[in-house]
C-alpha cells in the first residue's frame, strides 16, 4: 500500500501537476492560432456579453470572439485612426542607475 503524502508534499504535486496541464492547454491554444486577451470592460457591457452566450446557448469566449470579429468587419485587422497615435510610454530613455551600495567596507 502506498504511503500518505503529508500535506506539503501533496500541495507540491498538486501545483506541479497544474502547472504542466497549464502549460500543456496555453500550447494547444497556441498551435490553434489562438491568444490570450485580457481587457477591463464596464460591468454592463459584461453582463449584455453574457445575457446574449445565455441567450445564444454559447460560451462567452465564442460571442464575444463573433461581437468582436462582426465589430471589426471580419478583417482582423484594427482601423488605422488620422489622428496622430499616442506616445509610447517606454521610448524614454532610462534613467542612469543609482548607486545604492554603501560604501565599500574595510577590513
Amino acid at each position: 500500500m502506498a504511503r500518505k503524502l503529508s500535506d506539503s508534499e501533496f500541495a507540491e504535486r498538486a501545483r506541479a501537476s497544474n502547472r504542466r496541464r497549464t502549460e500543456r492547454h496555453q500550447q494547444k491554444q497556441v498551435l490553434l492560432g489562438k491568444s490570450s486577451l485580457t481587457v477591463w470592460i464596464p460591468d454592463s457591457l459584461r453582463a449584455a456579453l453574457a445575457a446574449k452566450a445565455t441567450a445564444d446557448g454559447a460560451t462567452i469566449q465564442d460571442t464575444a470572439t463573433a461581437v468582436l470579429s462582426a465589430g471589426l468587419g471580419n478583417q482582423g485587422e484594427i482601423p488605422k485612426h488620422k489622428e496622430k497615435p499616442d506616445p509610447d510610454l517606454f521610448s524614454e530613455p532610462e534613467p542612469a542607475p543609482v548607486d545604492t551600495d554603501p560604501a565599500p567596507r574595510r577590513a
